[in-house]
């Protein structure tokens, strides 16, 4: 936790006891079934805080998302980007796309465990949802951005897309002319300070 609380305040983010509870209360839920659906690789156990949920974080504490919105959370695993911030901005709606369904009961569980409002589970594939979405997020899966294709029915003029990636973020960058046949921006990328030097946010808005 302490590392956690370090990456926030460097940024000068304070989270109240309440909601430092709830983060405390997700650790317990990921661990205690972690061994059985395996949520996080379990070399990552002992260093949630830090790899999960600041990084989870990264986009809200570098200022770029809205006050509020509706965010669609691809492949969500063990609720990871989507629970951390639910936690930190009840103005956040979020959807989390979790077609395995063992993973989906677990965030099903936690977001009524942590009393989450703002979130819910949806336990199919993403391409069958409905609904716009001003933010889609995509940390744990589909790593292949030409997964934008299929997300542009989602998105709204001035959305955007972020990728949580690595430090080989640009081996397999689109090219522009397909960023413009599915009205997108060419990709700004931003590296969180305060997090591992590979962590790396690539972001896309919808421009048309």
């Amino acid at each position: 936790m302490d590392s956690f609380n370090k990456y926030l305040e460097l940024h000068n983010i304070h989270l109240d006891k309440t909601t430092l509870d709830k983060f405390v209360h997700f650790e317990d839920f990921i661990r205690r079934f972690n061994r059985s659906i395996k949520l996080v690789a379990s070399r990552e156990v002992d260093n949630l805080w830090l790899r999960h949920f600041a990084d989870s974080l990264s986009p809200f504490v570098e200022g770029i998302l809205p006050s509020s919105g509706n965010f669609l959370d691809i492949g969500s695993g063990a609720g990871l980007p989507g629970i951390p911030l639910a936690i930190v901005n009840n103005e956040f709606n979020i959807t989390m796309a979790e077609s395995n369904q063992r993973k989906a009961r677990f965030i099903s569980r936690t977001i009524i465990g942590l009393s989450l409002d703002n979130a819910r589970v949806f336990s199919e594939r993403f391409e069958r949802i409905n609904g716009v979405f001003d933010i889609i997020l995509i940390r744990a899966v589909y790593s292949d951005y030409n997964i934008l294709s299929s997300l542009k029915r989602f998105i709204p003029i001035s959305g955007m897309c972020i990728f949580y990636k690595g430090s080989d973020y640009a081996a397999t960058l689109p090219d522009k002319y397909i960023l413009d046949d599915n009205g997108f921006s060419e990709a700004r990328i931003i590296r969180p300070s305060g997090l591992s030097g590979e962590s790396v946010l690539v972001v896309f808005y919808k421009v048309r």
